[in-house]
Parts: structure tokens; sequence; C-alpha cells
């Protein structure tokens, strides 16, 4: 070779600092907190999806919940206006009071299913309270840690740019 040796050793350094840079320069790119801030992420995102339709569920039962309320108190309140009439005395007929006496039996049945059927969704609107809820500190351990990573992978981010920029520099 014809080159000045120390032409040469410079050449040989700046390509050191060359490889020094790309490295740094990958292992930036690829910093296992961000791999595992993606893949979190993708976690989160799923939980936040089933966040979304346990509370249209819960949502939904409330609604049927409230429906369920409304019909026993309606059905109950037609109870107590023929049990009125009848104390009252306002049904003199054999057969009118016959035919009340009867339709209040089956008011008693009505109330008992209602009240059977508003139990069992009262029951499902608790069920799905309690995944909502299991659902939401899912998430909510999901954003901590999510943090937590960021936090770290910026550190680790800003202690690799200041390595790069010394070599950079040195380059």
């Amino acid at each position: 070779m014809k080159a000045d040796p120390a032409a040469q050793q410079r050449l040989l350094d700046v390509q050191a600092l060359d490889a020094r840079i790309d490295h740094l320069r990958h292992q930036r790119a690829h910093l296992p907190e961000a791999a595992e801030i993606a893949e979190l992420q993708r976690s989160r995102d799923e939980a936040d999806g089933q966040r979304r339709d346990a509370q249209i569920r819960v949502d939904d039962l409330s609604l049927a919940q409230r429906k369920a309320d409304n019909d026993v108190e309606q059905v109950k309140t037609r109870r107590t206006r023929d049990r009125d009439r009848m104390d009252q005395g306002l049904v003199t007929s054999p057969k009118d009071l016959e035919r009340m006496s009867q339709e209040l039996v089956s008011l008693e049945r009505r109330i008992s299913t209602l009240e059977d059927e508003e139990l069992e969704i009262m029951q499902q609107v608790e069920d799905a309270q309690g995944e909502l809820a299991e659902l939401e500190q899912r998430i909510a351990a999901h954003d901590e840690r999510l943090a937590s990573l960021a936090v770290t992978r910026d550190e680790k981010t800003a202690a690799i740019d200041a390595e790069l920029a010394a070599a950079t520099a040195d380059r």
C-alpha cells in the first residue's frame, strides 16, 4: 500500500466510528422496550374493545332493568286500583266480582313472573358490571406499565442519542 500509515490509521478510526454510529442507530431503533410497548398497546386496545362491549351490555341491561321495574309498577298499580274498587264496593255484580277476583289472581301471578325476570336482569347487570370493572382494572394496569416502559425507553433513547452525538462529533 502506498498510503501513509497515519492516513490509513485515520481511515480505520473513521470506519470504527461509522460502525459505532451504525450500531447505536440500530440499538436505538430496536430497543426491547419499544417492542414490549407495541405488544402491550395491542393488548390494551383489545381490552379497550372488550370494555366498550361490556359497557354496552351494562347499558342495555340497565335499560332492560328500568323497563322491568316499570312493568312491575304498572301491574302493581293496576292491582291496587282493582282492589280499591272491590274494597270500596264499586263492583256490585257477583259476576263482575268473580271476574275481578280472577283478574287479581292473574295480576299476582304476573307480578311474580315480572319480579323473577327483574331479579334475573339485576343479576345479569351485576355480572356485567363486574366484568366491566375487571376490564377497566386491566386497562389501568396496561396504562401504568405503558407509562413505565415509555420512561425507560425515553431514558435509553436519550443515552443512545448522547453517545450518537459524541460519536458523530468525533467523526
